[in-house]
This record gives structure tokens, sequence and C-alpha cells, in this order.
């Protein structure tokens, strides 16, 4: 009774970060005033500690609109600082959501965002692999983070994205690649090489 209560209350003290993220997660205009205040909430979900799932989540999602929402060039000492806060959360996530797919993802989205390590990126990418092998959202989001790495990068993590590759082009009319900026050279040899494998998609960015 004691637990559902601290539940029941920790949910209500955080109210506010779901009904944001739920304006944010359905495309609906969130003004930056309001997610600074609900991005200042979900700050306090990892510092208290909370794990239940759907504060985690939500609080995710404000944490990376925050981020989003400030400019890396003109405004580089504040990005800098909601970047490391949103870095601190995700720690959080993941220890409270291990096997959540998608925070691995966005742990390794933020982190080359920061600073790009190879090895670093390849541990996390290889986390939410595994944990979210054909999520069509995480799939799709891993191959769009194709599109930022460095060449070192894209050569390190090179049997992770083949394996998404192809994964993602095996399957007809596959919403992952839809609308995808053009595949990189490198994507393009490797499409070349699997052709066969892909045959079962008829969508452009899987043509080599």
């Amino acid at each position: 009774m004691l637990i559902a209560f601290m539940n029941l209350r920790q949910r209500l003290y955080f109210t506010e970060i779901g009904r944001v993220a739920g304006r944010v997660e359905s495309g609906i205009p969130v003004g930056e005033d309001r997610i600074s205040r609900a991005g200042s909430i979900a700050d306090a979900v990892g510092g208290q500690g909370v794990c239940l799932s759907d504060v985690v989540k939500s609080g995710l999602t404000v944490e990376l609109r925050r981020l989003d929402g400030i400019d890396q060039i003109r405004d580089f000492p504040q990005w800098v600082e909601i970047a490391n806060r949103t870095d601190a959360y995700l720690l959080h996530a993941v220890s409270c959501l291990p096997t959540n797919g998608n925070f691995w993802l966005r742990m390794a989205m933020v982190r080359q965002a920061i600073a790009e390590v190879p090895t670093s990126l390849e541990h996390f990418m290889r986390l939410s692999q595994l944990y979210a092998p054909a999520e069509a959202d995480v799939l799709r989001a891993r191959l769009l983070l194709l599109g930022r790495l460095s060449p070192i990068g894209l050569s390190a993590l090179a049997p992770i994205w083949k394996a998404d590759v192809k994964v993602a082009c095996s399957q007809r009319f596959s919403w992952s690649v839809k609308g995808l900026p053009p595949a990189r050279p490198e994507v393009r040899s490797y499409l070349a090489e699997i052709a066969g494998d892909a045959d079962g998609s008829r969508l452009p960015w899987c043509r080599p």
C-alpha cells in the first residue's frame, strides 16, 4: 500500500512532463518557456532516482526536445550545459530500463553530438540493436545517425549499420528507410553487395 501511494505521489508530481511529452510526441507546438520548465522537472527524475517507466520515458522526450531547441552554434555554452544534463538523464534512464533499445540509441546520439568516440558509440549502438533489432522507429533513427558519423566512426560501426541496412532493406516498403536522406557512398557500396537480399524493398534508398 505504501509503495503504491509513493508511486502515485511521484506520478502526480511529474504530471507536467507527461503533458508536455504528449504534445511533443503528437507534433503539437510547445513554447520554449514551457519546455524549459518541464526540463527542470525532468532533471529531478534522475536526481530523485525515480524509475517509473512512464515518467522516465516522458522525461526523456522533454530532455531531448529541450536540447533540440537550443542552437548549438549561437548558444554553444547553453547547449553544452543542457547536453550534459541530457546525458546524465540518459544514464539514469538506462539504469532504470536497461533493455530499452531506444534509450541506448539516444545515448549514442547525444554522445556523438558532444564528441564522437567510436568505441563508446559502438557499445551503445550494439545494445540498441540487441534490444530493438527491428523496431521500426528505433531502426530508422539508427539509420539517420549514419549521416552524422565521421568517416572513422562510420568505419568503426560498420558491422552494426550493415546489419541494420540489411534488415531495413529486406522489408518490402519498409517505413524505416522511407524519406531518409540519400545513402552515403559506403552504404551504397554495401547495398550493391547485398542486392539480391535487398530485392524485397522497392524503395529508392535501398537501391545500389
